[in-house]
């Protein structure tokens, strides 16, 4: 209901005047929309995992390699998707792609045999993973440059909120009128919640309404401006990188690398943890109950990564998070009960939580103008790794019986994406013409 407060600041292209930013508006699109998006996202996913499994007699490798195929596609639209968001905005390309995704999730309802969900699947992960997910990342950034920290969290703890709240109300809809009920249910929330809302709300960048980043005027814009004589193009306050001058950059592969391996120890994760507490004997009602609190501590770390990035600095926050969050993953074999696997929730939770900070470094040091195309061209290889993680715990319990050689991997990627951020610094870029 929030985001529809929005129609309060449209009819105005100056809402700095009534003291409210067209900018917030943006966050709380987003973060509406990836509150939608969270139901493609593996927590939810992995409630349908066993109920569709046991009804079809599939593997949990045939269930999670769709998915896998999707995100790879999608990643491959990565650079051309991310011109298109520098150029057009996110606008049409994301309210198109909520749609699409609203029409293939109740699909799932009508599906009976491997080969339609292989179709399924592929397509939604696609649409999610090629456009949406970075058309939600690349949006908040380019409104935002002093209070890019807070912006990032807010809109992004949408996201969070979903996969908190998702799983034990897709698990009770589940018992209670089956999977296939829950997910045309799913696809009426896409339309509901995402479609709507974005294509009435979502702009490109505040000077496309004749604003400034964070709602400054023009003499506090220019103020900062005197103060950053090392400023950006076009007297931006802030460096502005091309796609090239990113790419000859050491800290772009570093960061590219750190970004790899973070979704895939994250992705993994989130779809096996709830699997993996039931195969160790945990009632399904506490497992989803800790895998909620996991999630909601996730939140809570999201929301304060954007201040503490603001007070400590994106890089800082992001390496101790993701220093913080490997341990807890290596140690993971050794849970046996529910309240162990509570305290790890809280643990790793909150450490990945605060990592969203991640985010922050890629406007933090290559600017906000060619975001999109920047991160575009990290998209193939991230969204590899998100499908890798999955896969890889599936692949490992279909041979071992078992998780702790994927947990391993997912601790010690934790710890490569640390270094990798530890060694990385902003780079010297000349501003962009």
């Amino acid at each position: 209901m929030l985001c529809y407060a929005g129609f309060l600041f449209m009819p105005s292209l100056e809402p700095a005047r009534r003291g409210v930013f067209y900018g917030w508006v943006i966050v709380i699109t987003v973060a509406l929309c990836d509150f939608v998006q969270s139901q493609e996202t593996f927590p939810i996913l992995a409630v349908l995992m066993k109920p569709i499994t046991g009804e079809f007699g599939w593997t949990r490798t045939s269930f999670t390699t769709p998915m896998a195929i999707g995100t790879v596609l999608g990643g491959l639209f990565g650079p051309m998707v991310g011109g298109l968001l520098d150029r057009s905005g996110p606008r049409w390309a994301t309210a198109v792609s909520f749609a699409l995704l609203g029409l293939l999730m109740p699909l799932m309802a009508l599906m009976d045999s491997i080969w339609q969900y292989y179709g399924i699947q592929i397509s939604a992960r696609l649409v999610t993973h090629g456009v949406i997910a970075l058309a939600l990342v690349v949006v908040v950034p380019k409104w935002f440059v002093v209070k890019r920290g807070r912006a990032v969290a807010l809109g992004s703890i949408g996201n969070s909120i979903g996969q908190f709240a998702m799983p034990p109300l897709t698990l009770l809809m589940v018992t209670l009128i089956g999977w296939r009920q829950t997910t045309m249910f799913q696809g009426v929330v896409v339309w509901l919640l995402a479609v709507i809302p974005a294509a009435l709300f979502l702009r490109r960048i505040p000077e496309d309404l004749g604003l400034l980043p964070d709602g400054m005027t023009r003499e506090e814009w220019e103020r900062r401006r005197r103060a950053q004589p090392a400023a950006g193009a076009d007297g931006d306050i802030e460096v502005s990188a091309t796609l090239h001058q990113a790419m000859r950059s050491p800290a772009f592969y570093l960061l590219s690398l750190a970004g790899m391996c973070s979704p895939f120890s994250a992705a993994g994760l989130n779809l096996h943890l709830f699997s993996f507490l039931t195969d160790i004997g945990v009632p399904e009602l506490q497992a989803v109950s800790v895998t909620s609190v996991w999630l909601l501590f996730n939140a809570l770390g999201g929301f304060a990564s954007g201040f503490l990035a603001e007070r400590f600095g994106s890089r800082t926050v992001t390496m101790v998070s993701f220093g913080a969050a490997a341990l807890p993953v290596l140690l993971l074999p050794l849970v046996h009960d529910a309240p162990t696997a509570l305290v790890f929730a809280v643990a790793q939770g909150s450490a990945t939580g605060c990592a969203l900070a991640q985010r922050l470094l890629w406007p933090d040091y290559f600017g906000r103008r060619h975001l999109g195309a920047i991160r575009g061209m990290t998209h193939p290889t991230q969204n590899l790794a998100i499908a890798a993680g999955p896969l890889a715990g599936a692949l490992v319990f279909d041979v071992t019986g078992g998780y702790g050689p994927a947990f391993l991997a997912f601790g010690s990627a934790m710890v490569i994406a640390c270094l990798c951020v530890f060694v990385s610094r902003p780079p010297r870029v000349a501003a962009a013409v």
